[in-house]
């Protein structure tokens, strides 16, 4: 997982940096809308090396420089070269993810996970999916204790008619299940009362399970408690602070500044509907490179960051498109 794999490094050479334009899917879209993803890899000058061979739906871990597709129940996984890396069959896969050391499909009825690195089959596991209210699965740069660990949340959830309209209701305990996705075993399940009984579960995520109420929790043993833990997330870096000799830039109109390095300034320029333009400076504020980014046909909407990772840098462009 540290760097890009060997016979990248070998096309692109040891010292290149990368950057990734990653073009994601928006999940909530308008009725009759589109979305679409497209993903571009460029060098550290600004040269378009390729268009990545993504499709909706796929998985990408900029920290293992691989992303993985799953189609007719096979899952396969290619490095940011667009070789394929391996493929296996995942009968029933509905999804796909990365995890900091394995990659975790979902099937009709339960977990499998697969080697990053070989696609070495690790385990099978039973997740009851119906009555699933939450769940919570680590980010490929998550670091820290968390990071091997998934959380399923599981609850009747119903609603009662009441004068004006409608109110969720959550029936009974709360049961929460921590599972280690390296290896499928369940580390320990827990049952909570919850706080409100007119209220509905939103997420999960290690030492909180989320609703109008919250419950906390132990991420060691599961036991409730009465304040929101520390956090014990670790992830990659995402930005540099400003140095304290960081230039005053003379930037275009148009033009913000999305993230410093230890030895670049990114910046953004956009032009109405034109193509938006990633800016690179040195720290001392030379114009390195620019590169227009391809807009989606008939866009109506996007944002953009910059994201840290561990050899690259994750550029994100959230894009719609209306009826």
């Amino acid at each position: 997982m540290n760097g890009m794999p060997l016979q990248t490094k070998a096309k692109y050479g040891c010292g290149t940096v990368l950057i990734l334009l990653l073009v994601l899917n928006q999940a909530a879209m308008a009725a009759g809308g589109a979305a679409g993803t497209d993903h571009y890899l460029l060098s550290s000058e600004g040269r378009l090396i390729h268009r990545l061979n993504t499709k909706p739906g796929d998985a990408v871990d900029p920290v293992a420089e691989m992303y993985a597709h799953v189609e007719k129940e096979e899952l396969t996984v290619f490095h940011f070269d667009n070789s394929r890396a391996w493929q296996k069959r995942a009968q029933g896969a509905k999804w796909v993810c990365f995890g900091p050391r394995a990659i975790i499909v979902t099937t009709e009825t339960g977990l499998v996970g697969f080697a990053k690195d070989t696609g070495r089959e690790l385990y099978r596991t039973d997740i009851p999916w119906a009555s699933l209210a939450g769940s919570w699965f680590p980010k490929p740069d998550e670091a820290g204790p968390d990071a091997a660990f998934a959380y399923f949340a599981y609850c009747t959830q119903s609603s009662e008619k009441v004068e004006g309209g409608m109110l969720p209701v959550i029936e009974g305990p709360v049961t929460l299940i921590k599972i280690n996705i390296e290896t499928g075993q369940r580390v320990w399940m827990a049952s909570y009362m919850w706080p409100r009984r007119n209220d509905r579960i939103r997420g999960v995520e290690p030492g909180i399970i989320l609703g109008d109420s919250c419950v906390y929790f132990d991420t060691a043993m599961g036991k409730r408690l009465t304040d929101r833990p520390p956090t014990t997330r670790v992830a990659a870096p995402k930005n540099a602070p400003a140095p304290a000799s960081a230039p005053a830039l003379s930037l275009p109109a148009q033009t913000s500044i999305l993230m410093y390095t230890e030895n670049i300034i990114f910046a953004l320029e956009r032009k109405g509907r034109a193509p938006n333009t990633l800016i690179a400076f040195t720290l001392q504020g030379k114009e390195q490179w620019r590169w227009p980014i391809p807009p989606a046909e008939g866009m109506d909407g996007e944002s953009l960051q910059v994201v840290r990772c561990k050899s690259a840098f994750l550029v994100i462009q959230k894009w719609f498109r209306g009826e």
